[in-house]
């Protein structure tokens, strides 16, 4: 793995794992949909990385549909759920601090004549639990929100979310967007009563190409790609099987990992983050500790922009991000810090710092110190 890489929340290296199961998998080029003996054989990796897949959240290899992506996963989850639902009702939830991939589902639903509730959330990122329960009504047939938000790390409570939908409207369908929290904090997807989740696999040292999308068993939407009917006629288009095989092989390294350092290796690195940034004057947290998951820190420097920041601690070897790796190219405040109520001029001067197990404590000692003399030496700039 590569010291000093901070922005794993964006995309995580390969692990050795993935890279050879990849390879493997692309010696056996044979089509998952074919009848011989060389379809049958992709065929049979495509069933042995879903079971892998469901092992690890405990559930049963059925519940699996692979897609490209996380974001295919979402709008699937989104537009088939409001498709398949349109004559039951046609309101929809989610908060305000969604991924793209949801927020811009959602506009489209609201284009197509479907009505729409954006939940307010806290300055910590944490969803309005009081308007979920006044925004729910016989007519919602969807709640969608992510379990860690990918740019601040606000972890939503999705059980009490999901015991509040069962109570009000249990025909209403709660789609959970795993993509930041899977491999980096518990989920129960039956405890949380969770009809639709979305996976990523370039998250967790798999590759770029590669999603999956959890259906809870009798939960019924329409798909949203038409061809050969693959996936079960879910997701049609000829699977990735070198990506899907990757995905299963990433997913073992990440339990080997946890076995060897502990379930608590993240949040052992997140709270030496925290430790060393909340003593500091000049910079400020974009999330409180304890809501936060144990992957990523977002901090602001004073009188410093992110970007700026950024580039100065790029330029000693360390990576990181200004937030989103969606939307770190637009120059506008982050949607997500409008909505937590941040001042423009702290949001100006973010950036996210996501870890992985690849991380070790002395990068990230080297990381705080770096931060810290790159706040120091730019804020004598800006007093110069």
């Amino acid at each position: 793995m590569k010291s000093n890489y901070f922005d794993n929340s964006a995309t995580t290296e390969p692990c050795d794992y993935a890279i050879e199961a990849m390879l493997d998998a692309a010696k056996n080029f044979g089509n998952p949909s074919s009848l011989h003996s060389m379809g049958i054989s992709a065929e049979n990796i495509l069933k042995s990385s879903r079971k892998i897949l469901a092992q690890s959240l405990k559930v049963e290899d059925k519940c699996f549909y692979f897609t490209s992506c996380g974001t295919e996963s979402n709008n699937t989850a989104i537009i088939g759920t409001a498709y398949r639902k349109k004559s039951i009702g046609t309101h929809i939830i989610t908060t305000k601090i969604e991924h793209p991939s949801v927020l811009n589902a959602f506009k489209f639903l609201e284009s197509q004549g479907w009505s729409a509730t954006y939940l307010d959330t806290d300055k910590n990122g944490r969803v309005d639990l009081d308007m979920l329960k006044r925004s729910l009504t016989s007519k919602t047939v969807l709640v969608s929100m992510a379990h860690v938000n990918n740019e601040i790390g606000t972890v939503q409570p999705i059980e009490e979310v999901g015991n509040i939908i069962k109570q009000s409207n249990p025909r209403c369908h709660f789609h959970v967007d795993c993509v930041q929290s899977y491999m980096k904090i518990p989920i129960d997807l039956k405890k949380a009563n969770v009809s639709l989740a979305s996976f990523s696999a370039h998250k967790i040292h798999g590759f770029k190409g590669c999603g999956a999308l959890y259906v809870q068993p009798g939960v019924n939407i329409d798909n949203i790609i038409y061809g050969g009917g693959q996936e079960r006629g879910m997701r049609s288009g000829t699977e990735n099987v070198a990506g899907i095989a990757a995905f299963g092989a990433a997913i073992r390294w990440n339990n080997e990992e946890i076995s060897k350092k502990g379930i608590g290796y993240l949040g052992s690195l997140h709270d030496m983050l925290y430790d060393a940034f909340e003593e500091c004057d000049n910079i400020t947290l974009m999330c409180e500790r304890n809501v936060c998951a144990p992957h990523i820190c977002s901090i602001s420097a004073r009188n410093t922009r992110g970007e700026v920041l950024l580039h100065t601690l790029e330029k000693e070897g360390f990576f990181v991000s200004t937030g989103s790796a969606c939307s770190s190219h637009k120059r506008n405040i982050s949607h997500v810090l409008q909505a937590t109520g941040t001042p423009r001029d702290v949001a100006e001067g973010v950036i996210r710092i996501s870890l992985s197990y690849s991380n070790t404590p002395e990068e990230v000692r080297a990381l705080i110190e770096a931060v810290k003399n790159a706040v120091r030496e730019l804020e004598q700039y800006i007093q110069k």
